[in-house]
């Protein structure tokens, strides 16, 4: 997962010029909070009530996680 989320944040830097990219990860899911570390995203904060649930309906809490050109990092 780490290679697709550096690839896509390479393509999205150089070919679309984007000057930032925003990843959310539940509190809870641990591997992808360090897929986005490893790969140089910084934890901005906690969401509340940010991501709907789409089977329950009911809003959960998310981390934001944000990542800007220079930053991408091959640990």
């Amino acid at each position: 997962m780490t290679v697709a989320v550096r690839l896509l944040c390479e393509w999205l830097f150089a070919e679309l010029d984007v000057g930032r990219i925003e990843l959310t990860t539940a509190p809870e899911n641990y591997a992808s909070q360090r897929v986005a570390q490893r790969c140089g995203f910084q934890k901005e904060g906690l969401l509340r009530a940010y991501l709907l649930h789409q089977h329950t309906g009911q809003r959960r809490d998310g981390l934001m996680w944000s990542l800007l050109p220079g930053e991408l990092t091959y640990e």
